[in-house]
């Protein structure tokens, strides 16, 4: 009865199999436990429960009305701690000056933003989790439409900047938190510095500039230093690392005035102008590396605008993959390592497509000759111009390095001629040079000898021309310059006339400086001048024709570089007017042995004592002016006199240096 009673209260339970050992832990327990209870014992009483529910605080009885009885005392505000006065509406203008002062004054009081300044109250890293959602709103909101004044304002700056805590100036400038204080500070001296009139001054900079598509924001060092003196005393000792910042500064404010000018520059540039102290060429010491300079000189050589490679993209030769980008910077050269995609060591080949290039242009500055010491040689300075810089000189102004002081047109056209001096290495013509200023100092010696005396005659070799005695030669000039006025009589007014009008097209083709009617003047007097040196009362034709040439090569020796070689090529009919063909001749072989001289110290690092020039190339070069017979400039005086000799089995010029 057991078994049956236990089966018809436990209907879910299943029967052993005999084979099988029962596990109490794992097996389903169908006699040992009671039968259920009723589950509305274990449950609970749901009814029971919204019966006590019910039971609670009835809001909405007959005593509903009593809360709205009036008490006096209760319905009337206190008077204390109330102004009753009436105020007028408030402009904006008037608002945001308030808003201003109440935070600075938070500002002083160590309140900001409706917190207290960090690390009063809490240490360091209890703000810390709040801080990175507050960047992320901060980065969100300047996404949509840029951070406001009065958001930036709420970034916590570093108001000790100078404190460098241990670090060098060129470490702590690059350092996250220095790097972004200086950018607001530069961003809030660009917004609101102003002159003594009260106008906004980079502002109408920044105008002028984008008027004019340019990249560079000129800033005035003094200005800058009179408003953020610890800026001004960061960048003369670490400007490589400053002016990228400013740059980066200059860039946010200028495309956040402008944002569609982002599409014509890629990037701002800041120049400095205006450094208290200019330091002379001839002293730069080794104490003066890395730092910002002023110096000054006359630029003597403009090389090409080339360009620089900026960012740079390769080619795999195996895999046709494309690596990159690579920032190429102006010390270090950058080359791929391997592959990412074949694993190959290379060879890799640039991708002239997807390279990014910048403008590349190098020049010469010399000591201005009023600076130079007296019996001593001007000294030079190579100097590399980048991106919007290239082309803003030529060979013959007077510049500042960080500020271009050209010469106004008006005042170049002043002069009759214009002469650019330039310090040409050749080694023939310098050793002449030396040994007859020597010789020279020696024949006046108060006591040379006779033999010394006739030294500088013999350095001259054995020309047939003899040299004017300089007492003669005093006289001739003075009368010549006293006795002698030529007159315009038989002149070639047409002549002039075309020259003028062929060179004022050129000079506005090509860009460079207008041509007056003060160049004709200018033609005129030294056609004068070549007669009354000739002692003849009237200007021939050969008069002008020198006074063309002479005003012509001074006025394409001022050009630049790129102007000048076509001009050249325009008025050769001109410029080649008595010049003897042998000099020519000679001025070609020269150019030609200094190429090689120029390559072979380049790619072997030392000098040639004996340069070799093919006859067919000096051949090639002056059938390029019409001179085809070279047998009378072989045997020419001039053609020895400059150590050059003629191999005519094997065809060779040999130069010896």
């Amino acid at each position: 009865m057991a078994d049956e009673s236990s089966s018809d209260a436990d209907p879910f339970s299943t029967a052993s199999s005999p084979g099988r050992a029962r596990d109490p832990l794992t097996s389903s327990p169908n006699r040992d436990l009671p039968p259920f209870e009723d589950e509305s014992e274990l449950l609970g009483d749901d009814d029971a429960d919204q019966e006590e529910e019910e039971e609670g605080e009835n809001l909405f009885g007959d005593d509903i009305e009593r809360d709205y009885q009036a008490i006096p005392a209760l319905d009337t505000y206190e008077d204390v701690g109330l102004d009753t006065s009436e105020y007028s509406d408030m402009s904006e203008t008037q608002r945001r000056e308030a808003e201003r002062e109440i935070r600075d004054r938070e500002r002083e009081e160590g309140v900001r933003a409706g917190r207290m300044r960090r690390g009063l109250i809490y240490d360091d890293s209890d703000d810390d989790d709040g801080r990175p959602a507050r960047k992320r709103r901060l980065a969100e909101r300047a996404a949509e439409g840029g951070v406001a004044e009065d958001e930036e304002e709420m970034i916590e700056s570093i108001e000790n900047l100078e404190d460098m805590k241990g670090h060098s100036v060129r470490e702590w400038v690059t350092m996250l938190g220095p790097k972004t204080e200086i950018k607001h500070r530069f961003k809030n001296f660009l917004r609101t510095f102003v002159d003594d009139k009260g106008h906004n001054v980079y502002r109408e900079k920044i105008r002028q500039m984008v008027e004019g598509n340019k990249e560079s924001l000129i800033i005035d060092y003094n200005m800058f230093a009179s408003m953020e003196q610890v800026l001004a005393y960061f960048l003369p000792e670490a400007p490589a690392e400053m002016l990228i910042n400013l740059d980066e500064a200059a860039k946010e404010v200028v495309f956040s005035m402008y944002p569609n000018y982002e599409r014509i520059a890629k990037s701002i540039h800041v120049r400095i102008s205006n450094l208290p102290l200019i330091e002379e060429i001839r002293s730069l010491r080794q104490l003066h590396l890395n730092q910002m300079i002023r110096t000054n000189g006359v630029v003597t050589s403009v090389t090409g605008v080339l360009p620089q490679l900026s960012v740079i993209r390769f080619d795999c030769n195996k895999c046709s993959f494309i690596l990159g980008p690579f920032y190429q910077t102006q010390n270090t050269e950058i080359k791929p390592g391997s592959c990412p995609e074949c694993q190959s060591q290379g060879p890799f080949e640039i991708n002239m497509e997807q390279t990014i290039y910048k403008n590349y242009q190098r020049i010469t500055i010399q000591e201005s000759p009023g600076k130079v010491p007296a019996g001593r040689l001007p000294r030079s300075k190579d100097a590399i111009l980048l991106d919007d810089l290239v082309d803003s000189c030529k060979p013959g102004d007077e510049i500042v390095i960080s500020e271009n002081v050209d010469l106004t047109e008006p005042i170049l056209s002043r002069f009759d001629v214009l002469c650019v001096v330039r310090d040409t290495v050749d080694s023939v013509q310098d050793e002449r040079l030396a040994r007859f200023v020597v010789g020279s100092h020696i024949k006046h010696h108060p006591h040379a000898t006779e033999d010394q005396e006739e030294l500088p005659q013999r350095q001259l070799g054995d020309s047939k021309i003899e040299p004017v005695p300089q007492e003669l030669l005093r006289k001739y000039i003075t009368y010549a310059k006293e006795k002698v006025r030529p007159k315009l009589h038989q002149m070639d007014q047409d002549k002039i006339a075309k020259m003028y009008s062929e060179l004022r097209r050129e000079s506005m083709a090509t860009g460079s400086i207008p041509i007056t009617v003060r160049h004709i003047e200018s033609m005129i007097r030294m056609s004068e001048a070549h007669a009354r040196i000739h002692l003849r009362d009237y200007v021939n034709e050969d008069d002008v024709n020198m006074a063309i040439r002479v005003m012509l090569e001074s006025f394409i020796s001022t050009q630049k570089f790129s102007v000048m070689r076509t001009m050249r090529k325009t008025f050769a009919r001109y410029l080649s007017f008595r010049k003897d063909n042998n000099e020519l001749l000679l001025f070609i072989l020269k150019q030609l042995a200094q190429d090689q001289i120029a390559f072979h110290r380049n790619r072997y690092g030392t000098d040639m004592e004996q340069v070799e020039i093919s006859e067919k190339d000096l051949a090639d070069k002056a059938r390029q002016i019409n001179i085809h017979n070279l047998t009378s400039f072989y045997q020419s005086e001039i053609f020895e006199a400059n150590h050059f000799t003629h191999d005519t089995k094997r065809k060779v010029i040999i130069h010896v240096i």
